[in-house]
């Protein structure tokens, strides 16, 4: 496969970033993945902690992968919708962002299955066993910050991640970002307003978005959380990366409407 077309592909599809990394084992991901485990206790999503070591290996996912792309797709984070029973967190905004994220992310596989007919693939939007976000540092597209979310040093954390698995070889690999990251800025677990944030690690038993999502999957009525009802936003408005973003006039326009 060639890199450029998969870049163009994304790019056409309407992604931010793409990235592209060797498919393996993250086995150095596993501590970090276990603490967050850890952190959350009795309170931890029971997806995550059944089977967690599987999200480690993409082969799981497709058998003889050999490359993983990594989508991101911009949206301006500091748009909460303001609703009679609270606030709705801005990725939101247009209501379930997974199907039209896996819509576009489909258009990138398929363009790329012409060109290589054998080519099998695997399209994964936060609901497959794969660690998305460690992905994307593998792909070059930023580092996972204090608040456990991607954090890219041109467009902060607002972003839609997107994964495709594919069991063919690229002629390129983006090389895993190494930059400064957050260094000793903890503005994200300052501004938690209860304190689900530490040591890199996220308390899901604690989290707001967490907590609130998953009373909506559940279909239990919404009960406001320091005046959240679905997802939370506080950590990334307090991020410097995000706040640069605004001052420098960057915030992209809402993600296309999602079918």
């Amino acid at each position: 496969m060639k890199y450029e077309h998969i870049l163009n592909y994304a790019a056409e599809a309407g992604f931010t970033l793409c990235g592209v990394a060797r498919a393996r084992v993250l086995a150095g991901h596993a501590p970090w993945f276990e603490a967050g485990l850890e952190a959350s206790g009795e309170g931890v999503l029971p997806y995550l902690a059944r089977e967690w070591r599987r999200r480690l290996d993409p082969s799981t996912l497709l058998a003889d992968a050999r490359t993983v792309i990594v989508c991101a797709l911009a949206y301006d984070g500091f748009s909460p919708v303001e609703t009679d029973a609270g606030r709705v967190s801005a990725h939101r905004r247009n209501g379930d962002y997974h199907p039209g994220v896996k819509a576009m992310l489909r258009e990138v596989s398929e363009r790329l299955r012409a060109e290589n007919p054998p080519l099998r693939a695997k399209v994964c939007c936060d609901t497959s066993a794969i660690l998305e976000k460690a992905w994307a540092v593998e792909a070059g597209l930023g580092w996972q910050g204090r608040n456990t979310l991607l954090v890219n040093p041109m467009h902060g954390s607002f972003l839609l991640l997107g994964v495709i698995v594919l069991d063919a070889e690229c002629d390129r690999y983006d090389e895993p970002f190494s930059g400064v990251g957050c260094g000793s800025c903890r503005r994200c677990e300052e501004a938690c307003p209860t304190g689900a944030l530490r040591d890199r690690t996220v308390d899901t038993g604690r989290c707001i978005s967490a907590l609130t999502i998953e009373r909506s999957r559940k279909g239990l009525p919404a009960e406001p959380i320091n005046g959240w009802v679905s997802g939370c936003d506080e950590c990334q408005t307090a991020c410097p990366h995000n706040l640069r973003r605004v001052r420098l006039g960057a915030l992209p326009l809402p993600p296309r409407p999602f079918p």
